[in-house]
C-alpha cells in the first residue's frame, strides 16, 4: 500500500486503524478482540478496490494480486463456524473489510489516477498530419 499509494498510504493506514477498531466495538460480540487482522483486511480490501474504482490497469493488476494472494480471506468475514473457529474475531474481518471499502471509495480521487489513452486523441493527430502534409 505504501508503494503505490505513496503520500495517500500514511493517511489511509491510521484511518483503517481506527475505524475498524471503531466498527468492531459497535458490531462485536462479548469477547476478546486482539490483533491486527482488521486492519490487514482493511488494507487488502482498499488495496483491491482502489484499483476497481480508479480503472488504472497497474492498480487493477495490483488487485488481482491482492485476490490471487489473499482471496480465501473472505470467508473469515462470515460467522459460518464450519469455515473459521469460533474464537476467530469475524466481526474484526468483517469491519476491516468495509474499512477499505470505504476508504477506496471516498479517497478514490486522490492518489494514482487512472493514465492518459494514448490512442483518446487520434482525430487531433490526424488533423495535424493533415496541416503538415499541406505545408509541406
Amino acid at each position: 500500500m505504501f508503494y503505490f499509494y505513496k503520500d495517500l498510504g500514511y493517511s489511509v493506514f491510521p484511518i483503517l486503524w481506527i475505524l475498524s477498531g471503531f466498527i468492531t466495538w459497535c458490531i462485536g460480540r462479548e469477547s476478546w478482540h486482539i490483533g491486527a487482522s482488521g486492519l490487514i483486511y482493511g488494507m487488502s480490501f482498499f488495496l483491491f478496490f482502489s484499483g476497481v474504482f480508479r480503472q488504472s490497469i497497474q492498480l487493477m493488476a495490483i488487485s488481482i494480486l491482492v485476490v490471487f494472494l489473499y482471496g480465501s480471506t473472505v470467508w473469515g468475514m462470515f460467522p459460518v463456524w464450519e469455515l473459521i473457529e469460533e474464537n476467530v474475531s469475524w466481526e474484526g474481518h468483517l469491519s476491516g473489510a468495509l474499512s477499505g471499502l470505504l476508504c477506496a471509495s471516498v479517497l478514490r480521487n486522490y492518489g494514482p489516477q487512472k493514465s492518459a489513452d494514448p490512442f483518446e486523441n487520434e482525430d487531433e493527430e490526424d488533423e495535424t498530419d493533415v496541416a503538415i502534409n499541406r505545408l509541406i
